[in-house]
C-alpha cells in the first residue's frame, strides 16, 4: 500500500477533528467516550486495545488528559504534523473563547454593586461545589488504601499551612517516594502486588469485550458527562450509522513504532533543561519581566498536574494569584466561566494570560497555553516508544500512587482556600461561612451535578440565580 501524502493527511484530520473543539462539553468524562466512539468505532483509526493504552498513558502524565488522546490517536495514525493540527482543534475555540473572557473581565471596575457583587458570591459558591465534586470523583479511584488516604491528608494539610512555589512538586515527589518504599517494603514481605492498587483505570477489558452504549456510560462516568455525551455529535454512531453491539477486536498496533527512540530521547533532554532553566531562572532571577515569571511558572504547573484537569485549581492559583498577578475575585470567576466552554481545562491559563500580563495580554494568552500544554505533549511524545515497558514497571505504578493521590489533596485544599475567599462584599473577600445561604449553594451545585444529571454550566447559572435571590431577600429584610 502506497504511503498517503501528508496533503491527505492533514485533510482527514481536518474532516474528522474541525467540530471537536466546539461539540465538546460535558468534562473529561464525556471526552473520552466522545473520541472512543467517533476514532475507535465509527471512523476505525485505531483498534480498542490502542486507545486503552493511549488512556492509560494520559493518566499516567501530567497534562489534560482528553488532549493527549486526541493528540495521541493523530500521532499514531498521521504523524507528527498531524497530531498538531488535531490538537489545535481540540484546544484552540475554548482557548480563544477563554481569552476573550480575559479581555472581557479586564474592564470590570474594581467597585461593583450590591447586587453583582451577590451574584458573584453565588456563582463563586456553585463553582466551589464544582471543585468540591472533582476532588470526591478523583478521590474515588485514585485514592485506595490507607497510605494513600494519608498522603492525601498530609498534601492538603501541609499546603495549608505553607505557601511556596517549591511546596507542590516537592509534595508530589515525596509522596511518589513514599508510595515506591512502602510497595517495595510490602512485596518483600511476601504480600505480592495484590494489595497496590494500579495508578491508572484500564479501559482494555471494557472496549474489547463490548462497546454498547450500557457499558461504556456506566464505566464511572459522572451523570452530567453521560448528558453532555448523549447530546454530542455522532454519539453512538458506527460506520453503517447504526449502533453497534458487536465485540471490538483489537487489531496489532504498536505504539512504540509511532516514534523514533532518538527522536524520544531529544524530546526527553530538551523537557529536562527547559524543567531546570524554569526552576532554576524562578529561583536565581529577581524582577524579570512579568512575561517570562508567568510563562516559567506555568511550564513548571503544567509539568505537575497529574490526576486530571481539576488539579489546575491549587496549582494555578500557587502559580498566578499567589504571586498577585491575579486576584482572588477574577480567578474564582474565570474558573466558573470555564464551565460553559468546550474542550480542556487547561484552556484556563489563556485566561490568566490576559489578566497577568496587562502589557501585553495577547502574548500572556499564547504564553500561557503554551507553556501549560507542552509538558504533557512533550512527555507523551517521547515516552511512547517505551510505553511497554513503563506500562509493565512496579516502580511505575508505585510512583504514580503517591503522585495522584497528593494531587487529590491539592484539589481538597483548593476548596478550603476558595472557601475561605468565596464571598465577595464591599470591601473585598470574605469566607463563604459569612451567611448559611452560600454553603446551600455549594451543597445544592456538587448533589445536582453529581446525582441530578445537571449539567456544570447550568449549576454555574443557578448560583448566580441563587445570589440574584439571596440579594433581593436582604433588601427587603
Amino acid at each position: 500500500m502506497p504511503p498517503i501524502s501528508l496533503k491527505s493527511r492533514l485533510k482527514a484530520i481536518i474532516r474528522a477533528y474541525w467540530h471537536l473543539g466546539l461539540t465538546s462539553f460535558g468534562g473529561p468524562g464525556a471526552h473520552v467516550v466522545i473520541l472512543e466512539r467517533l476514532f475507535v468505532q465509527k471512523l476505525q483509526w485505531i483498534d480498542a486495545r490502542t486507545f486503552s493504552d493511549l488512556f492509560s498513558i494520559s493518566n499516567a502524565l501530567p497534562g489534560p488528559g482528553s488532549a493527549q488522546i486526541a493528540f495521541g490517536i493523530a500521532l499514531v495514525k498521521y504523524g507528527e504534523l498531524a497530531s498538531m493540527l488535531a490538537f489545535l482543534f481540540w484546544s484552540s475555540p475554548g482557548g480563544l473563547g477563554m481569552t476573550a473572557l480575559g479581555f472581557a473581565v479586564r474592564k470590570i471596575p474594581n467597585e461593583l454593586p450590591p447586587i453583582v457583587l451577590a451574584v458573584l458570591t453565588g456563582i463563586n459558591a456553585a463553582a466551589v461545589g464544582l471543585i468540591s465534586l472533582a476532588a470526591y470523583r478523583l478521590s474515588l479511584n485514585t485514592v485506595t488504601d490507607r497510605v494513600t488516604r494519608l498522603l492525601l491528608c498530609l498534601s492538603a494539610a501541609i499546603g495549608l499551612l505553607y505557601s511556596s512555589i517549591w511546596l507542590l512538586p516537592t509534595l508530589m515527589l515525596g509522596a511518589g517516594l513514599v508510595t515506591l518504599i512502602f510497595d517495595e517494603a510490602t512485596r518483600k514481605e511476601g504480600m505480592g502486588e495484590s494489595s497496590v492498587a494500579s495508578a491508572a483505570p484500564d479501559l482494555a477489558p471494557l472496549l474489547v469485550q463490548n462497546d454498547s452504549p450500557s457499558v461504556l456510560e456506566e464505566a464511572n462516568l459522572p451523570s452530567s458527562s453521560r448528558l453532555a455525551l448523549h447530546r454530542a455529535p455522532g454519539y453512538g454512531a458506527t460506520t453503517n450509522g447504526t449502533t453497534s453491539h458487536t465485540h471490538l477486536i483489537p487489531e496489532p498496533r504498536i505504539l512504540e513504532a509511532s516514534v523514533s527512540v532518538p527522536t524520544s530521547i531529544s524530546l526527553l533532554v530538551f523537557f529536562a533543561c527547559v524543567f531546570m532553566s524554569a526552576v532554576i531562572f524562578r529561583a536565581v532571577v529577581d524582577n524579570a519581566p512579568r512575561i517570562w515569571d508567568f510563562g516559567s511558572n506555568l511550564f513548571i504547573g503544567g509539568s505537575i498536574i497529574f490526576g486530571g484537569g481539576a488539579v489546575v485549581v491549587p496549582v494555578l492559583r500557587e502559580y498566578v494569584v499567589d504571586p498577585g498577578w491575579v486576584s482572588n475575585r477574577d480567578f474564582l470567576f474565570g474558573f466558573a466561566m470555564l464551565q460553559a466552554f468546550p474542550g480542556p481545562n487547561f484552556n484556563f491559563s489563556a485566561y490568566l494570560g490576559v489578566l497577568a500580563n496587562p502589557d501585553n495580554p495577547v502574548l500572556g494568552a499564547l504564553t500561557g497555553l503554551v507553556a501549560l500544554y507542552s509538558p504533557g505533549l512533550i512527555l507523551e511524545f517521547a515516552l511512547l516508544p517505551f510505553y511497554v515497558k513503563l506500562r509493565e514497571s512496579r516502580i511505575t505504578r508505585s510512583l504514580l500512587r503517591g503522585l495522584n493521590a497528593a494531587a487529590v489533596g491539592l484539589v481538597f485544599l483548593a476548596v478550603v482556600e476558595l472557601w475561605k475567599i468565596g464571598a465577595r462584599t464591599g470591601k473585598g473577600s470574605t469566607s463563604l461561612d459569612s451567611d448559611t445561604w452560600w454553603l446551600i449553594v455549594v451543597c445544592m451545585s456538587f448533589v445536582s451535578v453529581q446525582w441530578y444529571n445537571n449539567l456544570p454550566p447550568v449549576a454555574i447559572v443557578m448560583g448566580g440565580m441563587a445570589g440574584l435571590g439571596w440579594y433581593v431577600v436582604n433588601m427587603e429584610t
